[in-house]
C-alpha cells in the first residue's frame, strides 16, 4: 500500500503556463537565482579559520622544529 501518488495532486495544473501579473514584470534568470543561491550565515568565518590555522602553523614552526 502506498501512500504517495506521484503527480496526481498536481494532475490538472501541469500543463498550466506560468501566470502573468500586471505591472510585475518576469524576474530574469540572474537575479532569481540570486535570490536562492545560499548566502554566508557566518561572515568572515571562513577568514577567522585561516587566521587561526596561520597563528598555529607559526606556533608550530617556531615550537616543535627547532
Amino acid at each position: 500500500m502506498s501512500f504517495y501518488k506521484p503527480n496526481d495532486d498536481y494532475r490538472d495544473i501541469l500543463s498550466l503556463s506560468r501566470p502573468e501579473i500586471k505591472g510585475h514584470p518576469k524576474m530574469d534568470a540572474l537575479t532569481r537565482a540570486a535570490q536562492f543561491s545560499p548566502f554566508a550565515a557566518l561572515t568572515g568565518h571562513a577568514d577567522a579559520l585561516e587566521h587561526t590555522a596561520e597563528k598555529r602553523i607559526h606556533y608550530y614552526e617556531e615550537n616543535l622544529y627547532k
